[in-house]
């Protein structure tokens, strides 16, 4: 759990609780990989520190990104990672070496997230230019970019197929695109604010949404009907 200080929370046992303090300014986002061996943790000072998670042993710090790092997520094997700034940029590390493989630049505004598919081969961005960018990992180039909200996109999922993406974002909606045509094949929700978070039941049949209207809520993705 990140805190505004630098500092996160590592939980072991309800009444056993350790602090430790991670970077020189807030920590923005936190991402633990598949297979529980390593977490990562991304500041507001623009560094992304690599831990240990049996331990909490600080194994690397990295530094290439020059402004607040946002996102990031491992891939579905935890061999690489992937980060989003406010700086625009996409990075991929290398968790065997703790290098920067590749950096990429495509969008226009501050990137919100980030999201590697099933498969591990792609990563979808989404950003505050109203858009969402495909990344090919495995062949490293951009595959397909297309306006994804009537404003910023916040946030993004892949179904466990693959073959589908669901966003929100701030103009309130909710949208499922197709990812082979790149069509938007789905579009509802329920007016009363913008949709900042979002996060899929494994099966991918319901979504779950937050947003500034202070209410959580649970979707049936086929029907688009409220469950609570």
């Amino acid at each position: 759990m990140g805190n505004k200080n630098g500092g996160f929370e590592a939980f072991k046992e309800t009444k056993s609780r350790r602090t430790i303090q991670a970077h020189q300014d807030g920590v923005n986002c936190v991402a633990v990989s598949d297979d529980s061996l390593l977490m990562a943790t991304g500041g507001a000072d623009g560094y992304v520190h690599i831990w240990r998670v049996h331990d909490m042993k600080h194994r690397a710090s990295l530094k290439e990104h020059i402004t607040a790092v946002s996102d990031m997520r491992f891939s579905p094997d935890g061999k690489t990672l992937a980060t989003v700034d406010m700086g625009k940029l996409l990075k991929i590390w290398d968790m065997k070496t703790s290098t920067c493989k590749a950096t990429y630049k495509e969008h226009d505004h501050y990137l919100h997230c980030v999201r590697w598919n099933p498969e591990g081969t792609k990563v979808a961005t989404a950003s505050a230019d109203f858009t969402i960018r495909v990344w090919n990992i495995r062949l490293g180039y951009h595959d397909f970019g297309f306006q994804g909200s009537g404003g910023p996109v916040r946030a993004l999922e892949w179904l466990p197929d693959g073959n589908k993406i669901v966003s929100c974002g701030e103009d309130e909606k909710i949208r499922v695109w197709n990812c082979s045509s790149w069509e938007c094949e789905q579009e509802f929700g329920c007016g009363q604010g913008w949709i900042l978070t979002l996060a899929l039941s494994h099966d991918g049949k319901t979504l779950f949404t937050g947003g500034n209207h202070k209410v959580v809520r649970a979707w049936d993705l086929e029907t688009e009907q409220i469950l609570y």
